[in-house]
Order: structure tokens, then sequence, then C-alpha cells
């Protein structure tokens, strides 16, 4: 894990919805470690998702898949209508989450309990793809050629 130390190295704000506010503080110091700019929203209001997507112009939404509303099916809607080529990965522990989350408009998901690289390796492919972060080129071992 890499550390940056100010806020000018912040490669990121993503939105951070969980239910868990041990899970929370976990997620918003791994990816502030990771030099991203979290924000977190405990519990499932949509008025304030779309109060912080609107105020924050995250990069990516991290989002608590099992809600009160049916699967975060209401919170998802919010962020789509409001930007919807957001990326919006689901944080899970259901077993068929793998089957599911695309078929509700998630993006990605990423299974809970997680392991902090795979959230790093999953959070920074997306943030590649929307243009957030550059593409990084490995070097070629000497005398390699692709």
């Amino acid at each position: 894990m890499s550390v940056k130390g100010t806020d000018a190295d912040q490669m990121a704000t993503i939105i951070i919805q969980e239910n868990d506010s041990a899970v929370l503080d976990v997620l918003t110091m791994a990816l502030r470690l990771e030099g991203h700019h979290p924000i977190g929203i405990l519990g499932t209001c949509p008025l304030a998702m779309l109060n912080t997507v609107k105020r924050n112009f995250p990069d990516l939404v991290l989002m608590d898949y099992r809600n009160r509303d049916n699967g975060g099916t209401t919170l998802l809607s919010v962020v789509k209508n409001l930007k919807a080529k957001l990326p919006v990965i689901a944080l899970s522990s259901e077993l068929n989450i793998s089957k599911i989350a695309n078929k509700l408009g998630f993006d990605d998901f990423i299974i809970k309990p997680f392991d902090l690289e795979d959230l790093f390796n999953t959070v920074k492919r997306y943030l590649i793809s929307c243009g957030t972060l550059p593409h990084q080129i490995n070097p070629s071992p000497a005398g390699q050629t692709s």
C-alpha cells in the first residue's frame, strides 16, 4: 500500500455509501492512504446520496448492496439518473452478487469481507477506464518484447 502525503496528491473523489460504520471507516482510511479523497455516507438516505453526488462530482461510487431499499436499487437509480456514466461498484457479502450486480445496474462488485489489494485494484481499474488516472505502462524486463 502506498501512502500519499498531501491534498495535492489526491487522485480521485470516491463516494462510499455503507451501512456499517466500521466498514465505512476502514474503506475511508484505506482510500485516503492511497491518495484519494473519500467521502463517506453512513446509511441509505437517497437525498443524502443525491446531494453528495451533486456537491462533490465523484469519479467513482462504492455502494453497500444490502440496503433497506431492496438491494440498493433506489440509491443506484439516484446516482445513475444524475450521472449515468459514473461507475458504481457494489459492496456485498451476498453469495450470488456476481450474478446479480450487473443485472441491477452496478458496474462491478467487491465481495465482503474484502481484501485491500482487491479493493485498490478494482478502484484503480475503474479510475483508469474513466480517465481519472493515467494508464501506467510497466516496462518489460530486459530482453523481452511485447
